[in-house]
């Protein structure tokens, strides 16, 4: 009897979910810290000056997808399918700068030694989407959004 040949692909696919969960605490506890240093560096207010334009992104992306919502400063309102509006406010430690940080030093490291143009580009666009979805996982975190 001959193994199937998606075998390989589900144990990778297995291994490679179980060391994310394994990483996940680490990355979400250095966002901890970050969020400390940044509250003592005094950065909460100029961030605090970005978040009105990234709500106002995110109603026109959510327009793009037939969802009915607005901005109001920092509170993005949503309304759901009843027609009653759902209030989310938006704070400094929401924009991404912890992934930002995260990605600098990635690309730190990923980006060292002899590669061509195409192998930089490569990098920085896996690098790029690592981020963006890591950052759309830690601001699902329940824990995270009570604790803010």
């Amino acid at each position: 009897m001959t193994q199937p040949r998606t075998t390989p692909v589900f144990a990778m696919l297995l291994a490679v979910t179980a060391m994310l969960l394994v990483v996940l605490p680490f990355v979400s506890t250095f966002d901890d810290v970050l969020t400390v240093i940044g509250m003592r560096l005094g950065i909460a207010a100029p961030l605090q000056w970005i978040v009105p334009a990234e709500v106002r992104v995110t109603v026109v992306m959510l327009g793009v997808f037939g969802i009915h919502a607005g901005a109001a400063g920092n509170q993005l309102v949503v309304w759901n399918s009843h027609g009653a509006p759902q209030t989310l406010f938006i704070s400094w430690n929401c924009v991404g700068w912890q992934s930002l940080i995260l990605l600098g030093l990635s690309l730190m490291v990923g980006l060292r030694g002899r590669m061509t143009f195409a192998t930089r580009l490569e990098v920085i666009a896996l690098g790029v989407r690592h981020e963006v979805a890591d950052e759309a996982l830690l601001s699902s975190d329940p824990d995270r959004v009570a604790a803010e």
